[in-house]
């Protein structure tokens, strides 16, 4: 007389779930406690959506969110799980339709995380690089990227802050032969304020590394910005009023 709910939700199907959330960039981790038996997908390591099955009958799995790993609900079919995730990731007011891509990565695994980064820069050439601690170790990790197949803009533009200038570790002769080796002419301009790191492409994509560029050794994520020009507008602003350092002709 009245339908009969059967749950059909197979490991297989959550694993090629969990892969578009790997495709995006974000971190799939199995048996972190407390979700010992199932998954955990990552968008920092504090936020977070589990999958782990159920103490019900196959094919009925839990949906669980928080650092005790609490369970939402219970699922049984593949959109049942869709729609259980994207309600947890609402209450961390995540739209995950809008996340931006973003890579992972891990603490002393340096040349794993440069070429996490040179993935998601996927041959497009480096135009400007926005830092407040641009300073000759950061050009040599470039000139590390450079051998490793990245590309710089002809006319590469640097911002910075006055931190690294006035310490004396961001000195004119090392630029110019950073500039000699990648290829390049370009320009360093200093401004006062602080400002997010961020990378932008020649090919109008913006990507910004939460970690210094001239320290690979360090943990976070690197991030591909969706709205460009929210990143595009206030960086041209600020070069324009910024003051020339080093001009590269």
């Amino acid at each position: 007389m009245f339908e009969e709910w059967k749950p059909t939700l197979t490991k297989e199907q959550i694993i090629q779930y969990l892969l578009e959330f790997h495709n995006k960039g974000f971190r799939i981790v199995e048996k972190r406690p407390p979700i010992i038996d199932g998954w955990v997908i990552e968008y920092t390591p504090t936020i977070w959506v589990a999958i782990r099955p159920s103490d019900y009958k196959p094919n009925i799995w839990d949906v669980c969110i928080g650092n005790l790993g609490r369970s939402i609900g219970m699922v049984g079919t593949l959109q049942e799980l869709k729609t259980y995730v994207e309600n947890a990731w609402n209450t961390f007011g995540i739209q995950i339709n809008n996340v931006h891509l973003q890579k992972n990565v891990y603490k002393d695994k340096p040349v794993s995380n440069i070429s996490s980064l040179i993935t998601l820069l996927d041959g497009s050439k480096i135009e400007a690089i926005q830092d407040d601690y641009i300073d000759n170790l950061m050009l040599q990790k470039l000139i590390d990227m450079y051998t490793l197949g990245v590309k710089f803009d002809a006319k590469l533009r640097l911002l910075t802050t006055k931190n690294k200038v006035n310490s004396g570790n961001l000195t004119e002769s090392f630029v110019k032969s950073f500039a000699t080796e990648v290829c390049i002419k370009g320009e360093i301009r200093v401004h006062s304020n602080n400002h997010q790191r961020l990378i932008f492409m020649t090919d109008g994509r913006c990507i910004s590394p939460d970690f210094s560029l001239n320290n690979f050794n360090n943990g976070g994520t690197i991030t591909e910005i969706k709205q460009v020009n929210e990143k595009i507008i206030p960086f041209e602003d600020t070069w324009n009023k910024a003051e020339p350092l080093i001009v590269i002709d």
